[in-house]
C-alpha cells in the first residue's frame, strides 16, 4: 500500500471539474499545451495530436509522454471525441517496454478502445525496449519496481486524471484488460490496488512469476541437453492428428476441438519409428523420453504450483515457437546456442537480468526443485502476483475475468485454473462464499494458443461480458467463442464458466452455440 499513498501528489490537476457537463457544449483542445496546462511533474506530456476518424478508426486525441518515477514510465492515451464515459488501460506482455507500438499481436493498441469509446491508455511499465523478450533494464532496481508493482498503477491514474479534465467529466467506470505479463499486471491491481478498476480481465495470466520463469529454462534446458530427441515441426502436425483421432469425440462430438485435454490421455505407440529412426513424421525413443520429460515433469509434483504442459490435438504451432524452435539446437559455447525459442531468451533474460544482475551468468545452471523456494522467499512478494485474498476488491464491488487457451505451450493453463482455486480457498470473511461466487469467473478456451492464434476458439469477446457484469450485474456463465474468420466457415462454442464445460444437447448445428449446454 505505500506505493498507493505516493501516488496522490503526482497528478494535479488545475482546472474544475464537473460530475455531469453537457458534452455538446465542451469542445477539448487535443494539443500539447492544453493538456500541459492541466498536469504536473512528475507527468510530463510529449505530444498531443487530434487523429481524425476513418472508416477503420474514431476520431481522437492521442497523447503521449511520461511519469518520472526513477524511471521514465512511457504512457500513451487516446481520448475519442466520442467518450463513454468509461476508462479503459491496457496491459502489455512479456517485459513490455514498448508503448505506441506493441511487439507482440495479443497486446492491443489504444485505438482499440478509442473505437468502443473508452478513454484508453497503456504503458512501457518504465522501461524502452526493442522487443519484450529483451530483460537487460532489470539491472535498475527502479526500473523493476516500476515494471513489476507501480508502473501500471501510476499510468492508470494519470489517464483517470487527464481524461476527467480533457473532458470536465469523472469517469463513470475504470476497466482493466491484459494477457501474460499484461495478465500478471491486472492482478496486482486487483491484488495491491483494489480502489483503481471496477473489472479486470486477465488472460493467461503470468502470476507465479518465478515459478513460470524457472519451468521455462528447465523446459529449455531438456531440449538443449537432448539435441538428438530433438522434434521437427512434421512430426508435431504428426502428433497434433493422433491426438485429435483419439480424443476429439470425448466431448461427445467429433469436431476438431478437444474441449477439454484433461480427459484426454493419448497413445503415442502408433507413431513409434518402427526402425529406430527419425523418419520425420514418427516418434524415436529419444523423442518419446524428452515428450515424457516435457509432459509429467519431474518437479511437477501436486501442490508445488508447477504443471507439465498437456497434448490437446491443437499444439505444433505453439510448441514450435515456445518448446522445440525451427531447427535442432545446436551448442556454440559453454553458454552460448542456436536454440532460440521465445521461452528459451525470456527465461535466460528474467535469470540474468532480474535474478542474478550478471549478463554472463549461465541460466542453465537453475533446478526448480533446489532454488523455487530460496528465490520465492527472495523476490516473491515483488514478482508473483500471488497474494490471493481478494477480499478487499471483491468488498468494493471489483470483478474478476480470468481466461486461459487449453493449447498454451508458454504459461501452463492450469496454472490458472491453480489460480482460481487459490483464490477461493484464501479469499476471507465477508467477500468468500455467494459474493465471491458472483466476483470472479474463469473460463478456459479450447485450442486456443498464448493469447492468440491456434486452429481453435479464438475469438471472443471478455469486455463486453465484464461491461455487462459491472454496470448491469450480470456475472457471465459463458463466453460465445468463435473459430474462423468471416467469408470462412464460422463454428461458434460456449466457453463455460469453470469449471462446467460445453456438452452438445444431442441435435441442432453442431456449428452452432445454441446447439451445446454447459454441464459439471
Amino acid at each position: 500500500m505505500g506505493a498507493m499513498m505516493r501516488l496522490s501528489g503526482l497528478v494535479l490537476l488545475v482546472c474544475a471539474v464537473v460530475a455531469s457537463p453537457d458534452l455538446a457544449a465542451h469542445e477539448p483542445s487535443c494539443t500539447a499545451q492544453s493538456v500541459r496546462a492541466v498536469v504536473h511533474p512528475p507527468l510530463h506530456i510529449e505530444g498531443a495530436v487530434h487523429v481524425r476518424g476513418s472508416s477503420a478508426e474514431p476520431a481522437y486525441c492521442r497523447i503521449t509522454g511520461f511519469i518520472e518515477h526513477g524511471t521514465r514510465i512511457g504512457i500513451e492515451f487516446a481520448l475519442p471525441d466520442a467518450w463513454n464515459k468509461k476508462i479503459l488501460f491496457l496491459g502489455r506482455g512479456g517485459f513490455a517496454g514498448a508503448v505506441e507500438r506493441p511487439t507482440i499481436p495479443s497486446d492491443l493498441p489504444v485505438v482499440y478502445g478509442a473505437i468502443r469509446g473508452y478513454a484508453t491508455g497503456t504503458t512501457d511499465t518504465g522501461h524502452q525496449s526493442a522487443t519484450v523478450e529483451d530483460a537487460t533494464w532489470a539491472s535498475n532496481s527502479a526500473a523493476v519496481i516500476n515494471h513489476f508493482e507501480v508502473g501500471v498503477e501510476l499510468a492508470a491514474n494519470a489517464l483517470k486524471a487527464i481524461a476527467a479534465a480533457y473532458y470536465e467529466a469523472v469517469p463513470q467506470y475504470a476497466y482493466f484488460q491484459g494477457c501474460s505479463g499484461g495478465g500478471r499486471q491486472g492482478l496486482v491491481e486487483a491484488e495491491r490496488f483494489p480502489d483503481t478498476f471496477d473489472g479486470v480481465i486477465v488472460g493467461a495470466p503470468a502470476w507465479n512469476y518465478i515459478h513460470l520463469f524457472l519451468d521455462l529454462a528447465e523446459r529449455a534446458k531438456r531440449v538443449i541437453e537432448q539435441p538428438e530427441a530433438w522434434i521437427p515441426p512434421g512430426t508435431l502436425q504428426a502428433i497434433d492428428r493422433l491426438v485429435m483421432q483419439q480424443c476429439d469425440r470425448l466431448d461427445g462430438l467429433e469436431d476438431g476441438i478437444v474441449m477439454d485435454p484433461r480427459v484426454c490421455h493419448p497413445d503415442l505407440a502408433a507413431l513409434a519409428c518402427k526402425t529406430g529412426r527419425d523418419g520425420g513424421r514418427c516418434l524415436t525413443s529419444a523423442q518419446e523420453s524428452l515428450l515424457e520429460q516435457l509432459l509429467h515433469a519431474r518437479y511437477a509434483t501436486a501442490g508445488s504450483g508447477y504443471f507439465g504442459l498437456r497434448l490437446t490435438g491443437s499444439d505444433a504451432g505453439a510448441w514450435v515457437s515456445w518448446v522445440f524452435g525451427q531447427q535442432r539446437p545446436t551448442l556454440t559455447d559453454e553458454a552460448g546456442t542456436t536454440y532460440d525459442t521465445a521461452a528459451a531468451k525470456m527465461a535466460a533474460g528474467f535469470l540474468s537480468y532480474v535474478v542474478m544482475n550478471n549478463p554472463r551468468y549461465d541460466w542453465r545452471r537453475v533446478d526448480a526443485e533446489k532454488d523455487t523456494a530460496a528465490l520465492d522467499r527472495r523476490l516473491g512478494e515483488l514478482l508473483n502476483a500471488d497474494q490471493t485474498d481478494l477480499s478487499r476488491f471483491v468488498r468494493r464491488g471489483g470483478k474478476l475475468l480470468i481466461w486461459h487457451g487449453w493449447s498454451d505451450a508458454a504459461i501452463p493453463p492450469e496454472m490458472s485454473i491453480d489460480l482460481y482455486d487459490r483464490i477461493f480457498r484464501d479469499t476471507h470473511g465477508a467477500a468468500a462464499g455467494e459474493r465471491l461466487e458472483q466476483s470472479v469467473r474463469l473460463f478456459m478456451v479450447p485450442g486456443l494458443e498464448h493469447c492468440f492464434g491456434g486452429p481453435g476458439l479464438t475469438q471472443f469477446d471478455a469486455l463486453s461480458a465484464m461491461e455487462g457484469w459491472v454496470e448491469r450485474g450480470r456475472a457471465p456463465d459463458l463466453l460465445i467463442a468463435a473459430r474462423g474468420k468471416a467469408g470462412e466457415h464460422v463454428v461458434t462454442r460456449p466457453l463455460c464458466r469453470y469449471p462446467q464445460r460445453a456438452r452438445y444437447r444431442g441435435s441442432g448445428s453442431k456449428d452452432s452455440a445454441d446447439a451445446f449446454e454447459c454441464r459439471s
